[in-house]
C-alpha cells in the first residue's frame, strides 16, 4: 500500500495526497520513504510546474506516529539515527522541491505535519483546523522541523509555539505566517484548486529562478544543520522525559512536570 499518491496532470500540476487517513496522515518510516521518493520523483520531472499536496480524511497530518516514537525508545543509537536521518531527509527532499508547492489543511496539523506544512509556498486552511507544535509536552523537542519553521516565520513567531506546545487556530496561523488563505470547509477543495491555478499563470523557468532566488536569502539548512537537528532529537530520545511524555500519552495520563498545572 502507498502511504502517499501522486500523479501529473497534462497541466503540469503534481498533485500529491497523503494517504494513511485511519492514522490522521502521521508519518511511519513507510510513509517517510514514500513522501522522500515522491519528492525526488517530482524533481526528476521537468514538466512539473506546481505540486498541489493535500491529505485524505479529516486532518492534514497529525505529525509523527507515535507508535514510531515509542518504538524509537526501544531502538539502539544507531536505528535511533537512521529514523531522525529518514525523517530530516524527507523533509529536505521536499525544501528542495524547485517549483511552488500549494497545500491544503483539513482539520489541523501537529508537530512534524506542521514542519512539512511551513515547507509550502502557499497554505489554504479551513477555518475550524487547529495546530500545535507539541513536542515539549511529551518531552521531545521539535529538533528535524525547526530549520524550516523558522525559515517560514522566524525565531520569534515560532519559540513561544515551540516552547509552550501550546494549541492554536487557523486565524493565528494566519497572523504568525504560517497559513495564508482561510475559509469555509465546504470551499476549501475549490479555494485550494483556484490557488494551485494561480502559478500556472507565469513563466516555467522565470517561476523556478524566482524561488532558487529567494531560497539563498533565507537561513541555509546545510548537511550541518540537519546533523545538528539529527543528534539533537536522538539525544531527546533518550531521555527520562521522553520515556515517560509518551508512555503517559498511551497510559492516558499526564507526564509528572504537568501536575500543578
Amino acid at each position: 500500500m502507498a502511504f502517499v499518491e501522486w500523479n501529473v496532470a497534462t497541466s503540469g500540476i503534481a498533485h500529491v495526497t497523503l494517504n494513511r487517513p485511519d492514522k490522521k496522515n502521521a508519518f511511519s518510516s513507510a510513509m517517510m520513504s514514500d513522501l522522500y521518493n515522491v519528492a525526488r520523483g517530482i524533481r526528476s520531472q521537468t514538466n512539473i510546474r506546481v505540486v498541489s499536496l493535500t491529505g485524505q480524511g479529516d486532518f492534514f497530518c497529525a505529525g509523527a506516529d507515535l507508535n514510531w516514537m515509542r518504538q524509537q525508545l526501544a531502538n539502539p543509537p544507531e536505528k535511533q539515527k537512521s529514523e531522525v536521518k529518514l525523517l530530516a531527509k524527507m523533509l529536505k527532499a521536499w525544501f528542495d522541491i524547485p517549483v511552488p508547492i500549494v497545500i491544503q489543511v483539513q482539520g489541523g496539523a501537529f508537530g512534524g505535519g506542521l514542519g512539512l506544512m511551513a515547507i509550502g509556498d502557499e497554505v489554504i486552511t479551513e477555518e475550524s483546523a487547529k495546530f500545535s507544535f507539541s513536542e515539549v509536552k511529551l518531552g521531545l523537542i521539535p529538533a528535524t522541523i525547526s530549520p524550516y519553521v523558522y525559515t517560514a516565520i522566524g525565531s520569534n513567531s515560532a519559540n513561544r509555539y515551540f516552547l509552550t506546545g501550546q494549541t492554536f487556530d487557523a486565524y493565528k496561523a494566519l497572523s504568525l505566517g504560517l497559513i495564508h488563505q482561510i475559509c469555509s470547509l465546504k470551499d476549501l477543495h475549490s479555494t485550494h484548486a483556484s490557488a494551485v491555478k494561480e502559478y500556472l499563470k507565469g513563466a516555467p523557468s522565470a517561476v523556478k529562478k524566482t524561488k532558487a532566488l529567494f531560497r539563498q536569502y533565507g537561513f541555509q539548512i546545510t548537511d550541518s544543520v540537519i546533523e545538528t537537528t539529527t543528534e539533537s532529537l536522538i539525544q531527546a530520545w533518550q531521555s527520562h522525559e521522553a520515556d515517560e511524555g509518551i508512555n503517559s500519552f498511551f497510559a492516558r495520563k499526564k507526564p509528572h512536570w504537568t501536575n500543578n498545572s
